[in-house]
């Protein structure tokens, strides 16, 4: 229930639903007092939602470190997020990610380079209506065909459908490999972070955040961030979602 929920009020918290909404309202609004207010209000988030700038330096402010890979300690186990791959989509012989595959590469990157000797990818199906295709059984097939590895070393978790069902399943792989008291590398989102660390701690895992597909951009300030951009209402969208999901948790004791 709780799944079918978050899908639903992560659709209404979106600014293009807001936006759209007050648009509507505007059309078929009787009276010509109202019908100003809701044309005002939907232009005037409008500019505020696709404004690079505003967007951008919420980003920044909002997303986790960035971790050097010659700082990280040793760990033997990194556990790897979905969300970053579109199941279902033809053609069926290819993999269709979104803009986080990051988590993935950077995480076969780390397993290449010996900093981690396993991974962990979790991550069951996001569909209201499917549940057979779980994204960690293709990451799986991906993983071990770009790097050649054994399969006790690529271990999938394919039941989980959200943040707080990856930290629960994870720590149940864990406990069965006797490996709880062990640290491990949590890999996801720069802007997922905040909340993905604190589902992995209420579960007693010892975590240490390795922040990837970092979306803001540090530097001085340019004359395009005065533009409109269909991306910065990506970030807010993002970012939001991530405000209240957060708040979310928080109420219902998940973290």
């Amino acid at each position: 229930m709780f799944f079918i929920a978050s899908k639903v009020l992560f659709f209404l918290i979106s600014p293009l639903s807001w936006i759209i909404t007050l648009l509507i309202f505007a059309v078929f609004s009787r009276k010509d007092k109202l019908k100003k207010y809701a044309l005002w209000a939907s232009c005037l988030l409008l500019l505020i939602f696709t404004n690079p700038m505003l967007s951008n330096y919420a980003m920044v402010q909002w997303e986790y470190a960035a971790t050097p890979k010659d700082q990280l300690p040793y760990v033997e186990t990194a556990v790897v997020l979905g969300g970053m791959l579109e199941t279902g989509k033809e053609p069926t012989d290819q993999y269709h990610f979104n803009g986080s595959a990051d988590r993935i590469n950077e995480a076969l990157l780390l397993y290449k380079e010996g900093i981690v000797q396993r991974l962990i990818l979790s991550g069951g199906s996001g569909s209201l209506m499917d549940q057979t295709l779980r994204e960690a059984h293709f990451l799986g097939t991906y993983s071990q065909t770009l790097t050649g590895a054994y399969s006790q070393e690529i271990i999938l978790e394919a039941n989980s459908r959200n943040t707080y069902e990856n930290a629960i399943e994870t720590a149940r792989i864990l406990d069965s490999l006797d490996l709880k008291e062990q640290k491990v590398l949590l890999i996801t989102s720069a802007s997922h972070m905040a909340r993905a660390l604190r589902c992995f701690k209420k579960q007693g895992i010892l975590v240490i955040p390795f922040a990837v597909d970092f979306r803001g951009q540090q530097g001085d300030w340019n004359p395009f961030w005065i533009l409109p951009s269909y991306a910065s209402l990506e970030d807010w969208n993002i970012l939001i979602k991530e405000w209240v999901g957060l708040l979310t948790y928080r109420l219902t004791g998940y973290i």
